[in-house]
């Protein structure tokens, strides 16, 4: 159970940021990039400024390892030769090996609308204990279930870290502001901190084919094109 919901939680928290690379259990998990330079739009959702990598298509099912690309909860859309992730549409797209794992929730962020699987909550008793209603979801209306914490050790896993001393989610999250380069998500391809904006970016096309090429297809550093 713990394995099952430490997973979940990761997917969760990954997918607030716009996809760009595959998933390898046809669709059932998410491994997405975050970042770039963002500016707030007329609704308040972030919009994309800055350059990201992203995956180049001819059609959508150019979008995943395993096609169909434009079902359940990882699913997406091909618009302007690049992959557009979309989420989950209904709950019934929040399944992983047949079992339900949350409820589907629609949210904004970088100019279009998405949705994301989690175990959405607005109080603590809408959660199972030991979890608390405590992931922040900026995007999103409403927090998650998570596991709370005061620092790292809490977390009790390599893979997280304790965000804002209050809710454990994935050390491989860039920040919403960078100062230097070793903050940003390099496994995503964004390696350079723009001090300007403080905004997580990449580098040229061949550096986003490099950290993204075990999900197949092919990458593009490019501003958001739609």
């Amino acid at each position: 159970m713990k394995m099952v919901f430490r997973s979940f939680m990761l997917l969760g928290a990954l997918s607030l940021a716009l996809a760009c690379s595959d998933d390898d259990t046809n669709n059932n998990q998410t491994k997405q990039d975050g970042g770039g330079s963002s500016q707030k739009d007329g609704g308040g959702s972030t919009k994309m400024t800055g350059p990201i990598c992203m995956r180049t298509c001819t059609k959508v099912d150019d979008c995943c390892k395993k096609p169909p690309c434009d079902k359940g909860m990882s699913s997406y859309e091909c618009t302007k030769g690049f992959c557009k992730f979309l989420g989950c549409k209904t709950d019934a797209d929040c399944m992983v090996s047949g079992v339900k794992v949350g409820t589907c929730q629609q949210g904004g962020q970088m100019g279009y609308k998405f949705g994301t699987c989690g175990l959405w909550c607005d109080k603590d008793s809408e959660c199972t204990a030991p979890l608390k209603c405590v992931m922040e979801v900026k995007t999103f209306s409403k927090k998650m279930c998570g596991v709370g914490c005061k620092k790292d050790v809490d977390c009790k896993s390599p893979t997280l870290k304790c965000v804002d001393g209050k809710y454990c989610g994935p050390k491989t999250t860039s920040p919403d502001k960078c100062t230097k380069d070793t903050q940003c998500n390099s496994l995503v391809g964004l390696t350079k901190c723009e001090t300007k904006t403080g905004q997580c970016i990449c580098e040229g096309d061949q550096k986003c084919q490099d950290a993204l090429k075990a999900g197949g297809g092919t990458y593009k550093c490019t501003k958001l094109p739609y």
